[in-house]
């Protein structure tokens, strides 16, 4: 329960961080997407059992943030979600390194559908641009910044959720 009523706040600080520190960081005009690399770095934790209200509230501050319609992140981070429960099944055993593949794929779903929602809603764009300004760009930087969120979301899901013994 603890898991789910943390999960909001933690998402409104990261939130914040988003809207104030890593939107000023940039390389070209990419920039990191901390709330992505929390819900990937949080669902990929084993003792975790509620990630998708993590999904769900990261989500509602993006929608809050962006110029994307609210479906946009919904979309992008419920996608997210299921490929990391379906590589959980699978693959849980490496969890740094499911890190770096699951932001790459978020990175490039993000970039992807937001590419294809703007293009819809607003003039076209052209993609080449896009891809060279910001898509590799931002991939760049989520990929700096995945290992050191991945260790402090560790650690707080540690402290947050208790491990299940097995006996």
């Amino acid at each position: 329960m603890l898991e789910v009523l943390s999960a909001f706040p933690v998402m409104v600080i990261a939130g914040i961080f988003q809207a104030t520190v890593f939107s000023r960081i940039h390389i070209l005009n990419g920039s990191a997407d901390l709330i992505l690399l929390i819900i990937i770095a949080w669902s990929l934790n084993p003792n975790t059992s509620f990630s998708w209200s993590w999904a769900v509230s990261g989500a509602i501050i993006m929608t809050y943030l962006s110029a994307i319609p609210f479906y946009g992140y919904f979309l992008i981070y419920g996608i997210v979600w299921l490929f990391i429960l379906f590589l959980k099944t699978f693959f849980w055993q490496m969890p740094l390194i499911l890190m770096l593949l699951v932001t790459i794929f978020g990175s490039l779903i993000s970039a992807g559908i937001s590419y294809g929602i703007l293009n819809f809603s607003v003039n076209t764009i052209d993609f080449n641009l896009a891809l060279t300004q910001i898509i590799i760009p931002s991939l760049t930087l989520n990929l700096l910044l995945a290992i050191p969120v991945y260790g402090l979301l560790n650690d707080l899901a540690s402290a947050i959720c208790r491990r299940k013994d097995v006996e």
